[in-house]
This record gives C-alpha cells, sequence and structure tokens, in this order.
C-alpha cells in the first residue's frame, strides 16, 4: 500500500513556517526593544545610559543571530521542500543577503555596539555623555539601519519573488 507523502509535506513546511516567525520575532523583536530602550536612555543620566547601553549590547549581541540563523534555516528547509535543489533566483538572492546581514553584524555592527556601550561606561565614570559616545552610537545606528534595509529588502523578495537568471529569460521569451 502506497502512501501520499502529501500531508506530511504540508506539516513539515507548516512547521517550518512558525519556527521561521519565531526567528524573524527574535531578530526583529529584540531591535525594536532595543532602539526603544536605548532612545528613552539618550535623555536620561550617564549612569542610566551607562545600565541602558549594557542591556542593548547584551541582547543585541545575544538574540538577533540566533533569529537570523533560525530563519536561515527554516527558510532554506522550506525552499528544497518547495522547489528541490534548484531555488529560484531570488530564493539565492535571499540567501545572499542574509549571509551579508550576518557579514555586516559581524564584522561591523558587533564592534559598534560594543564601542557604545563601552563609551557610555567611560561617561557614567566621568558623569557626563563623552561626545565619543554619540559617535559611537551613531556609527551603531547607521550599521543598523543597513542590517534592516537588507532584512526589509529580502522580505520584499519573499512577497514580490522576481524572476532571475534562467526563469527571466524565459519568461521575456514568451513575451
Amino acid at each position: 500500500m502506497h502512501t501520499n507523502p502529501r500531508p506530511y509535506r504540508r506539516l513539515a513546511f507548516a512547521i517550518l513556517r512558525g519556527l521561521h516567525f519565531i526567528g524573524m520575532t527574535l531578530f526583529l523583536g529584540v531591535i525594536v526593544a532595543d532602539i526603544v530602550i536605548d532612545g528613552y536612555a539618550q535623555t536620561q543620566s550617564a549612569t542610566f545610559l551607562a545600565d541602558a547601553r549594557t542591556l542593548v549590547s547584551v541582547t543585541g549581541l545575544q538574540l538577533p543571530l540566533p533569529g537570523l540563523g533560525l530563519m536561515a534555516l527554516t527558510g532554506i528547509a522550506m525552499s528544497a521542500l518547495r522547489y528541490g535543489s534548484r531555488p529560484p533566483g531570488w530564493v539565492v538572492a535571499k540567501l545572499v543577503l542574509t549571509v551579508a546581514i550576518v557579514g555586516n553584524a559581524l564584522a561591523f555592527l558587533f564592534p559598534a555596539i560594543r564601542a557604545a556601550t563601552h563609551w557610555a561606561a567611560v561617561s557614567a565614570a566621568q558623569g557626563h555623555v563623552v561626545p565619543e559616545y554619540a559617535a559611537a552610537a551613531a556609527r551603531e545606528g547607521a550599521l543598523g539601519a543597513a542590517n534592516l534595509l537588507m532584512f526589509v529588502l529580502a522580505g520584499a523578495l519573499a512577497i514580490w519573488r522576481p524572476a532571475f537568471g534562467r526563469r527571466a529569460s524565459r519568461v521575456l521569451a514568451t513575451r
């Protein structure tokens, strides 16, 4: 007797999609919370700012990348379930953007977060916010904005699903 594997694929896809959204929540939720905390801390004392920056540093360095990793793994698994070993170009473009987000975070954003946290601690020790803090926080903001922009672009690719490469040439040839 032959059973139909489709219900299992559908269930697997639904579980993967749920995990994908959990990863997205980890990634975006922490970033949004950190932005709010940091924005409020800017209006407070240097000591409060240092404590808030410590919280932002801990959450910002520990939670978004595992969330992004969960999104990447579940995205790859969903792509394999849906497209097999030859995913469309937009899926490959999303993977490239994900690698760029991770690269930017590890090489540039995380050091900027650490620097802003360091200068916030120096500010607390001196009793006033030092100018180096503002520069480090601005660098962190720009790098974080770049990552969010790449994330939004990856999401737009998932919604729009443009035809790249072979499929694009076939689509153009049929017009």
